[in-house]
């Protein structure tokens, strides 16, 4: 009896987090160390109409892995993976994509597989990955878990529930570290700012695609902004 392909994906997953280890000890992968600007909170304090921030940076190294030739990882996964054939037949018959579209398709999810193996393992649910790989596939609504950080907003109370889930809240240190690349830093990818803020909006929503849901987000923030301008 053929797998279903919510397995079949589950099983080509755990074969190639399986397969990894091995591409690594054969010196098919090289390391690089990026640097990162972590920002740290000191100390943080915060009551209605006041705030106390201390903060402190640094440059980190985090060592990523790259392929030495990935077009030859590809390969080898397609010729020693078992469940790929199968896979690929299953997401053209349901998904009447060719054979090219559904190969460049399924590469890329093997590709996020196993360098979000080697680089971040703890973050990363074989269960979670398929999920949303089908979820592209189906083109279904994602849900996004948006984030708004407010200036001359300040709450009395914790967090407020707006609405379904949409929540104000008080910040708290947390809000105030990252890890940010630091190339990203230099090259204003990044806001890199000492603006501060005491309120933070927080949206979990579906929506087809991120512009829909910044739009969202941007209305509320609008509506914020309404309410509290004298």
């Amino acid at each position: 009896m053929t797998e279903t392909l919510p397995k079949m994906l589950e099983l080509l997953s755990q074969s190639v987090v399986n397969k990894t280890p091995e591409y690594l000890r054969h010196g098919q992968l090289f390391s690089v160390n990026e640097l990162y600007l972590r920002t740290s909170v000191e100390q943080f304090q915060i009551t209605y109409g006041h705030m106390g921030l201390g903060q402190s940076t640094q440059l980190v190294p985090k060592q990523k892995w790259r392929w030495k030739h990935e077009p030859d990882f590809l390969n080898q996964v397609k010729m020693e993976v078992a469940q790929y054939d199968e896979c690929v037949n299953q997401i053209c018959n349901l998904y009447k994509f060719d054979k090219g579209t559904t190969e460049f398709y399924l590469l890329q999810f093997i590709k996020y597989l196993a360098e979000q193996h080697l680089n971040d393992a703890d973050k990363l649910s074989l269960v979670d990955a398929v999920t949303m790989f089908i979820r592209d596939l189906d083109q279904s609504p994602i849900t996004w878990n948006l984030k708004a950080k407010l200036q001359g907003i300040g709450l009395e109370t914790d967090s407020i529930h707006l609405e379904d889930g949409v929540i104000l809240r008080r910040a708290i240190a947390s809000d105030y570290e990252a890890d940010v690349p630091f190339h990203e830093v230099t090259m204003g990818f990044q806001d890199y700012s000492s603006k501060s803020f005491s309120t933070v909006l927080e949206i979990t929503m579906q929506a087809d695609n991120e512009e829909l849901a910044r739009n969202t987000l941007n209305v509320f923030i609008d509506v914020l902004r309404f309410e509290v301008t004298p």
